[in-house]
């Protein structure tokens, strides 16, 4: 982190900051599949071991991931008598990488322990591909705060702040026709006030 903080004059002072981050997450689902098993009547499950892989979502902890951040920030402050006014902008771009891939050691379910005991699966399905992500998220925000000196003991202080997230769109499916037909873009958004 980089701060840069220049007195103008009597009542102007700029602060300009630059930061960098790095994030990394090494999660490593283990070399084994999954393994279910149920049993009796009802079926029940008995037993679940092996590496997590069902369950899981993006935004779960359960994958891999690299955050790379960059933020920059500048206020402009001016003060003048019994007012303190402050405006500036915070943009906060975020790279990552993603790997996303669970089921990639194969995902087993037994519907009874003698299937079990038998090596004779009721379901077995595997995740295939790399599972790996690129993407950008991009916030920007604008701010006016004035903390305004009333009288002794009374102190307003008023504020706007705009937000905006640019998020990043899905890539090209590979077969298109399995796709869910809302899947294609993530909408960016642009409506957020708050005073």
């Amino acid at each position: 982190m980089a701060q840069l903080t220049s007195i103008l004059s009597a009542g102007r002072v700029n602060e300009l900051r630059f930061e960098a981050a790095r994030e990394y997450r090494p999660w490593d689902p283990g070399a084994g599949p999954e393994v279910t098993v149920r049993d009796g009547t009802p079926i029940q499950t008995i037993a679940i071991y092996g590496p997590q892989a069902t369950g899981l979502a993006y935004g779960n902890v359960g994958y891999k991931f690299t955050d790379v951040r960059t933020q920059f920030v500048d206020n402009f402050s001016i003060v003048t008598g019994a007012h303190t006014m402050k405006f500036g902008v915070d943009a906060n771009l975020v790279n990552s990488s993603v790997v996303f891939n669970p089921g990639y050691n194969g995902i087993y379910r037994f519907d009874s322990l003698a299937s079990y005991l038998s090596r004779s699966p009721a379901q077995y399905q595997q995740f295939a591909g790399r599972g790996a992500v690129d993407t950008h998220k991009n916030q920007i925000a604008l701010y006016l705060q004035d903390e305004w000196r009333i009288m002794r003991g009374l102190t307003i202080s008023p504020g706007f702040r705009y937000e905006m997230a640019l998020l990043p769109h899905y890539k090209e499916a590979t077969v298109a026709q399995n796709r869910f037909p809302m899947a294609t873009k993530m909408s960016n958004d642009m409506e957020m006030f708050g005073t």
